[in-house]
């Protein structure tokens, strides 16, 4: 872990089913009764991805951040992934550590699970924040998409035996590799430092990693048709904020509107000239805006500092 790391959250590991995880925590300097957050972040990445949001959401409340089983220095291997896995994760640690329903922000593949987690558990979500959310299902067809659900699995499994996920794994973690991957996600070229190359790079070192690569691809898909996105977001009572980058080359940022169709009730915040990661592409913006709709959605009573 860097220097920086230290400095944004402490850092300890939980035993949760047998399984090691990485989660960290930053405590609020004075206690203030606001809702707290759980940061959930997108694929291949991990709690340090939140390295400057951390500090600006901890001057008013307890952030935490969690290393979701399979990525960061969370315990890898070649498990039976998925949002329902992962949601089930976020309710024991919310109720282990947290003590609170506390909003879920999530970034991506983090923004699913925070959504499924909302829809399973809805007494430990006080509310959500969305940075996209890439779910097959706000697509304009996702019934022809479903219809061919076994023919993509068979294809994945058959692509993705042990002797070409590991050398693909050991090819892809040199940041050298990794930094035009990187580009596609990011408007902000010079936010590709050193720092993010090694938190993405350095859980790929792992043995486990490629084995976790195996499982999370071939299971990673079979997502309950009830927990999908055009069936779980009307259903949602919990306030929701939704944060799209216009530059999205990853998931299509025209997706956001179905995303309002399907809860008129979500509040929804584009971003010009900003990427697949809103929160470290432009931090300070995403900041801002993150403790404006969170002050929003506080109890009455909060005390906010002067």
């Amino acid at each position: 872990m860097s220097l920086r790391s230290l400095t944004v959250a402490t850092s300890q590991d939980w035993i949760w089913r047998g399984l090691r995880v990485r989660y960290a925590f930053r405590r609020s300097p004075q206690p203030t009764g606001a809702v707290p957050v759980i940061f959930l972040h997108g694929f291949g990445a991990g709690w340090r991805h939140w390295r400057d949001n951390i500090p600006a959401l901890a001057e008013e409340r307890d952030v935490y951040a969690i290393d979701l089983v399979g990525f960061g220095d969370s315990e890898k291997g070649y498990l039976h992934y998925g949002p329902a896995f992962w949601s089930e994760l976020v309710r024991d640690f919310c109720q282990q550590f947290v003590g609170s329903a506390a909003v879920l922000i999530g970034n991506s593949l983090g923004s699913v699970v925070a959504m499924v987690t909302a829809h399973r558990f809805p007494e430990q979500v006080h509310g959500l924040i969305l940075l996209n959310l890439p779910d097959t299902s706000l697509l304009r067809s996702p019934a022809a998409h479903d219809r061919f659900k076994s023919l993509r699995q068979a294809l994945l499994w058959a692509l993705t035996p042990p002797w070409l996920i590991e050398p693909l794994l050991l090819w892809l973690r040199s940041p050298k590799r990794l930094k035009p991957w990187l580009a596609l996600a990011y408007s902000d070229r010079d936010r590709i430092d050193a720092d993010l190359l090694d938190l993405i790079a350095r859980p790929a070192r792992s043995e486990e990693a490629g084995p976790a690569l195996r499982a999370m691809t071939r299971f990673n898909a079979e997502v309950p048709r009830d927990w999908r996105a055009d069936r779980v977001l009307p259903q949602l009572s919990q306030p929701i904020l939704l944060i799209w980058g216009e530059s999205d080359r990853l998931v299509p940022f025209s997706l956001a509107k179905r995303c309002q169709q399907l809860n008129p009730q979500l509040d929804w915040l584009p971003m010009p000239a900003t990427g697949h990661c809103p929160h470290d592409d432009r931090p300070a913006f995403v900041n801002q805006s993150l403790n404006n709709w969170l002050s929003q959605h506080d109890p009455a009573d909060v005390k906010i500092k002067a």
